[in-house]
């Protein structure tokens, strides 16, 4: 079941739906995904920003620390971006 926020008629978010993927088993979400679309892990590219991404991290062909203060995943990610724009990560996936 994915990630779902939850709006009342006006609008208004009232609640949110967590799934198992977003908080410890972001690894294992990148390798359904893959088997799913039928492409390499190596093909996978992961951005993470904090301590819970790291084994998605070790997991994606190519990983991407944006913006984040946990020094495990900048040493484990292949790019580590110091900006807070979001844009910067682009270029790295072309």
């Amino acid at each position: 079941m994915p990630y779902k926020l939850i709006f009342n008629y006006e609008g208004t978010l009232t609640g949110t739906n967590v799934t198992r993927f977003d908080f410890e088993h972001k690894a294992d979400a990148l390798k359904q995904i893959a088997a799913h679309e039928g492409i390499s892990l190596k093909q996978v590219a992961f951005v993470g920003d904090n301590g819970n991404d790291v084994e998605a991290a070790r997991t994606a062909g190519l990983a991407i620390a944006f913006n984040s203060k946990c020094e495990e995943l900048n040493a484990v990610s292949k790019v580590v971006i110091k900006k807070k724009d979001l844009r910067a990560v682009l270029k790295e996936l072309v």
